[in-house]
């Protein structure tokens, strides 16, 4: 008998450390629950950082984050989302710096030269996104590409799908002084020919080794500013007048 009862009593003190252990977990669940529903963690501040063409104010639009709205609940994934829709947004990165604030880091778009179309221009990155439609071009120090046959533009965010623009866009990009460069024309890829603002007309050739022949062309043209062409069609042999 006595060893039933001792079987009993440790069966009954097994259930109530169970039910203790349970209790205690319920306890630190809702207080947890509570904490992080608090008013503590109500999102009161919105820092947006890395933007130039897209404004603070219209970031945090896009966003849809509200003031007062718990730091936990924000859709993290859903937020970049909505902000990446803004054509110029190449990138974007969120935190949630406790207790209250959201941080947004945008990478933007930089814009790299000029599309003529009907009725305007686009403005284009280096990566061949059309960023925005202008009608007015005498502002920016962009280069102008013409040659490319393009009646109608493509809506800001959309990549412009024409096989001669990175032609354009990798002598864009080859040059550290892009405002030194007035126009591009690929009309022929075989007859590249850039404009400089000086007036001098830069003749390249095709498409091959436009880092090279460009790097050399602007070198000779640093020395003689008011050349009137630069042939350097033939890396080896440059030609200017």
């Amino acid at each position: 008998m006595p060893q039933k009862k001792r079987g009993k009593r440790y069966k009954y003190v097994g259930r109530r450390y169970s039910i203790r252990t349970l209790l205690v977990f319920l306890v630190l669940v809702l207080t947890a629950y509570f904490f992080f529903q608090s008013p503590y963690f109500d999102v009161s501040s919105i820092a947006v950082a890395g933007n130039s063409n897209l404004s603070s104010e219209e970031a945090v639009k896009l966003s849809g984050i509200n003031k007062g709205t718990n730091i936990f609940r924000v859709d993290i994934q859903s937020v970049k989302e909505k902000i990446l829709l803004h054509p110029f947004v190449a990138s974007v990165e969120l935190k949630r710096d406790l207790p209250d604030t959201i941080r947004i880091q945008v990478v933007e778009y930089v814009p790299a030269a000029v599309v003529p179309v009907e009725g305007g221009f686009m403005v284009v990155s280096k990566e061949g996104y059309c960023l925005r439609h202008c009608n007015e071009i005498s502002n920016l120090d962009l280069p102008v590409v013409s040659g490319l046959g393009m009646k109608d533009g493509v809506p800001p965010g959309t990549k412009v799908d024409n096989e001669r623009l990175p032609v354009a866009l990798e002598i864009v990009n080859c040059c550290e002084k892009k405002e030194s460069i007035a126009e591009i024309e690929v009309r022929d890829v075989n007859k590249i020919i850039v404009f400089t603002f000086s007036q001098t007309r830069i003749l390249l050739g095709n498409d091959e080794k436009i880092s090279e022949k460009m790097s050399l062309a602007l070198d000779i043209a640093s020395k003689v500013p008011n050349a009137e062409y630069i042939d350097v069609r033939f890396p080896k042999s440059p030609v200017y007048k």
